[in-house]
């Protein structure tokens, strides 16, 4: 697309398990994990950053985890905490764009597309990107000053939403990443189809057998064949 890149995606680094260790300094730095249940059988909602580093994952069960590491902190699901940085962070967003969208209670998406914001930061930035990554550096910011100073986040900025969301998965945590018409086929090279939003295993098999192998060769791949895939 030749679109500017004015859509921004952004996302809460392991949401419910880092919330908990931004009210309980207690918890920060160490494994922690949010499940439905703390006994062995209770599966994982959230894994801390410190918990993903020994491989512990979302969707696994206690017993599991705590085979990785014994001394894992298990913490029941605390919702109206959740509720409240959700509620903190839209409201922040809020204050650069009023067209802000709450796709779930970790990601949101905003579009900056002729608003104050914007405008200011071209003031003092060349291109739309660079305006972009300037602000959100200060998101990333204020989101530490007001909402919690262990909570980080990761944006992804693109012309539309779909990029955006991939671009802030690209680098985690606490990452700020785009693509653009300038750097998508380096991004994309990159990639296993897996990494794209939408395509897991089941789809990406049903892809490579009608020969699209990488998000690269996706973008080289006309319609029909996709129809016909």
């Amino acid at each position: 697309s030749s679109s500017p890149p004015v859509i921004m995606h952004v996302d809460i680094n392991s949401c419910f398990a880092t919330i908990e260790q931004q009210a309980n300094p207690l918890l920060r730095g160490k494994p922690v994990v949010v499940a439905a249940y703390t006994t062995n059988n209770g599966c994982i909602l959230a894994a801390s950053i410190e918990a993903k580093q020994y491989g512990i994952k979302t969707g696994m069960r206690i017993k599991d985890a705590k085979y990785l590491y014994p001394r894992l902190i298990a913490l029941s699901p605390d919702p109206d905490k959740y509720r409240v940085v959700n509620r903190a962070l839209t409201l922040l967003l809020e204050k650069y764009s009023s067209n802000v969208s709450v796709q779930s209670i970790d990601e949101m998406v905003l579009s900056l597309s002729e608003t104050p914001a914007l405008f200011r930061a071209l003031q003092t930035h060349t291109t739309v990107l660079d305006a972009m990554l300037s602000i959100a550096y200060e998101m990333k910011q204020r989101v530490k000053q007001e909402i919690g100073e262990w909570i980080t986040v990761s944006i992804g900025i693109a012309p539309n939403r779909y990029l955006a969301k991939v671009a802030s998965g690209l680098q985690k945590p606490d990452g700020l990443r785009w693509i653009t018409k300038e750097n998508i086929f380096s991004v994309f090279e990159t990639l296993k189809l897996e990494d794209l939003c939408g395509i897991k295993h089941g789809n990406a098999t049903k892809l490579r057998s009608c020969g699209v192998v990488s998000p690269l060769s996706l973008l080289y791949t006309d319609s029909d064949t996709l129809k016909r895939g």
